[in-house]
């Protein structure tokens, strides 16, 4: 009888364990409200082109910041992900600008970001949960 006893309160324990491990990998994210707006939308080859951002955050993370530009037919830039220091919860502005790239041919072009926040040390071992925003579709003109 001792022995289921102590069986119980080590898998009583394990699953605790086990629930907070998955609590802080999966802790929400720090965003609750965002917007996203671009200087331009009609876009030529080496035109300069601004991203704003107005961030609502709950909490505080640091985060990696993946960006790319996809053209009509299906060329790629990536940009080089960066990480952000922790930032406290409230309001935050940011900017990003870049040139539209000479390479790309007519049609649409993808600005896309995505973020991995990392909001404990659970996440930064072994990734924090992916925020994925929509994409600003531009209209890409060589003439």
């Amino acid at each position: 009888m001792k022995d289921t006893a102590i069986n119980a309160s080590i898998g009583t324990a394990l699953a605790a364990g086990a629930f907070w491990f998955l609590t802080m990998w999966l802790a929400p994210q720090p965003i609750s409200a965002f917007t996203r707006w671009a200087s331009v939308v009609d876009v030529k080859p080496g035109q300069e082109i601004t991203i704003y951002s107005h961030n609502e955050r709950r909490g505080g993370c640091d985060s990696i910041i993946w960006r790319s530009l996809i053209s009509a037919d299906g060329k790629v830039v990536l940009f080089e992900p960066f990480q952000t220091p922790v930032r406290p919860g409230g309001t935050d502005d940011q900017e990003f600008t870049f040139n539209a790239p000479s390479s790309f041919s007519d049609g649409p072009m993808i600005y896309r970001v995505h973020s991995e926040f990392r909001c404990n040390a659970i996440q930064r071992w072994l990734g924090g949960q992916m925020f994925v925003l929509p994409d600003i579709i531009f209209n890409y003109r060589t003439t």
